[in-house]
């Protein structure tokens, strides 16, 4: 009889075990479940805010003055914070970056000369031997064949730039945050990233007129006083249709991020172009 009991106590005392590891399996796996719908229900969300930021940045270049009067622009979200020189902003939850493409250095294209993009590449960190190194594997993408002008080709992608130049990794994506394949006419020194500004006007101190900028004061007519140089018919002060578009948005555990290129001109017949996107966690893509 004792011998019974004590069978059935350690049978007892089995089916529990078994039965508690089987509902504590139940319920890690009903937690991943959980864990998983709530990750997707958090990125539908993120992408839904994403997009609805970039719908509504979009809508405000189309319809507002890019540079407003200083009523307007107190009680506007987007014409109070934003800027077209790629410093971040924030509104309603998202974080922006916009560049005027024409601030930007723009890539030579064949022909052209290179001593600039050599001047820029050490301005973005690379010791003088390496940047002249780069500049000529530059020339030689464009020209691969010297004299013969048939086989001049430009370049059409930072991917072509970053395999043929073989650059560091910190120093590439700087390179193509400074720099413009986009067809770009004019020059806005008030939009244009440090280096750029360096290269531009390098017998000025950089810092001068960056901090002419800093204080709102950084005009054609301030930086003329300043460097000497002539208004042109090619410089300009005022953003054109190119923009660079950054948007990063996060909700929960998931952050998402966006870069767009688009071309804005309201009253063109097709007034609104998006050139180029890329996600953060995505694939790069071209329209």
């Amino acid at each position: 009889m004792t011998h019974s009991r004590g069978a059935a106590l350690i049978l007892v005392l089995m089916v529990t075990g078994i039965l508690g590891l089987l509902m504590l399996s139940i319920g890690l796996t009903s937690r991943g479940y959980v864990d998983q719908a709530r990750a997707l229900q958090e990125r539908a969300e993120a992408t839904l805010v994403l997009r609805s930021r970039e719908s509504a940045v979009i809508y405000t270049l189309l319809t507002s003055q890019w540079i407003p009067d200083p009523q307007e622009r107190a009680v506007h979200p987007y014409l109070s914070r934003w800027n077209f020189r790629g410093d971040p902003f924030e509104v309603d939850g998202a974080r922006f970056r916009l560049q005027d493409e024409a601030g930007l250095f723009a890539l030579p294209q064949p022909g052209q000369r290179l001593e600039e993009f050599s001047y820029l590449l050490q301005e973005i960190g690379l010791p003088a031997e390496k940047a002249a190194a780069a500049t000529l594997q530059f020339k030689q993408l464009l020209e691969p064949n010297g004299a013969d002008k048939r086989a001049w080709t430009p370049v059409q992608s930072f991917g072509e730039l970053r395999s043929a130049l073989g650059l560091p990794d910190a120093a590439f994506e700087r390179l193509e945050q400074v720099a413009t394949l986009y067809p770009v006419q004019l020059f806005n020194p008030i939009t244009a990233p440090p280096e750029v500004l360096a290269v531009r006007y390098r017998g000025v101190s950089r810092d001068a007129v960056l901090d002419l900028r800093a204080r709102g004061e950084l005009s054609l007519k301030s930086l003329y006083d300043l460097t000497g140089e002539g208004i042109s018919d090619f410089t300009t002060a005022y953003p054109g249709a190119a923009l660079r578009l950054e948007i990063a948005v996060k909700v929960g555990s998931v952050a998402l991020r966006r870069e767009s290129r688009w071309v804005i001109e309201p009253y063109a017949d097709l007034p609104v172009r998006l050139t180029e996107t890329r996600d953060r966690n995505g694939a790069e893509g071209a329209r």
